[in-house]
């Protein structure tokens, strides 16, 4: 649904309260009068646009870009008469999945293969940001071992607007709302090859050290139980982004969810073997299929 709806004059720009109010597969649309709109998930805004959630003018309230970072293009549609748009004129992305099946397939093999072949690329590219074996196999066997283990929390990115929040689940189970953070600093510690024990975890927690928000604003820290943010770490300029999806594809609440399927998410939303990265500059090719197939 499309609920978050800004103007501007001639720059691309992002208010954090709007941001914030909106749910991760709402709509922000920025209408700019010079140029066309704008529109974004908040998922998708929070995935390719941590540059701006970690900056100050975000803490104040508000970002614009002089100009649009080409990657970005995408998201923009140019429109001669934006004066007259209204976020309710806007479909939502679900809306056209469902009609996808009646719609010609537009993009075809040949694109798809070029695809795959740009996967395959990066792939093999020396510059890629390379993993540690070691590092990545000791995090997933732990993250495993967490997952089981009921006296500790589990982790999910949904609701982001309650990032640092925690719930008593019906099951007993604590769950912690969190955005791209926690699994970003899990990827941080294979990267410095930092191991913990599911006792230095549980410390880490009472100690509110373990980030589960890029920045701590004054909003989220008056709900939150877990204020820590995430802060400048070694994926600045990179992208993280998952093999597997973990999307819960669902609008109904975690306290209503089965258990089991949260520890599912966790897991792989968790998990540094289902996480790649990729430059910001290419960072929305980790959102199509082809491509992220090459990664496996």
């Amino acid at each position: 649904m499309d609920k978050g709806y800004f103007k501007s004059k001639n720059r691309l720009t992002f208010k954090r309260k709007i941001m914030e109010e909106i749910d991760d597969d709402e709509i922000y649309v920025n209408v700019i009068e010079s140029l066309g709109v704008f529109r974004i998930s908040k998922r998708d805004f929070y995935k390719n646009f941590d540059n701006v959630v970690a900056s100050q003018s975000w803490i104040q309230g508000i970002y614009s870009y002089k100009k649009i970072p080409s990657w970005a293009n995408k998201y923009l549609s140019l429109n001669n008469n934006t004066n007259n748009v209204q976020a309710t004129e806007i479909t939502s992305r679900k809306t056209k999945m469902t009609n996808k099946k009646d719609n010609p397939d537009i993009v075809g093999d040949e694109i798809r293969e070029k695809i795959r072949e740009i996967g395959k690329l990066w792939y093999n590219s020396p510059h890629k940001l390379i993993l540690s074996e070691d590092a990545c196999n000791y995090w997933a066997k732990l993250i495993n071992e967490w997952s089981n283990d009921e006296s500790l929390p589990l982790v999910v990115r949904k609701e982001t607007k309650r990032r640092g929040e925690s719930i008593n689940h019906p099951s007993g189970r604590e769950i912690i709302f969190s955005d791209n953070s926690f699994a970003t600093w899990i990827i941080c510690n294979v990267i410095e090859n930092v191991k913990f024990t599911l006792k230095e975890i549980k410390k880490l927690l009472e100690n509110d050290e373990i980030p589960f928000m890029y920045i701590a604003t004054k909003e989220l820290k008056e709900k939150a139980k877990y204020k820590k943010q995430l802060g400048d770490n070694e994926t600045i300029g990179w992208r993280l982004c998952h093999k597997e999806a973990i999307g819960f594809y669902t609008k109904e609440k975690i306290e209503s969810m089965d258990i089991d399927a949260i520890k599912q998410h966790f897991l792989k939303y968790a998990n540094p073997k289902n996480i790649f990265l990729l430059p910001i500059e290419i960072g929305f090719l980790g959102e199509l299929k082809e491509f992220i197939e090459e990664q496996k």
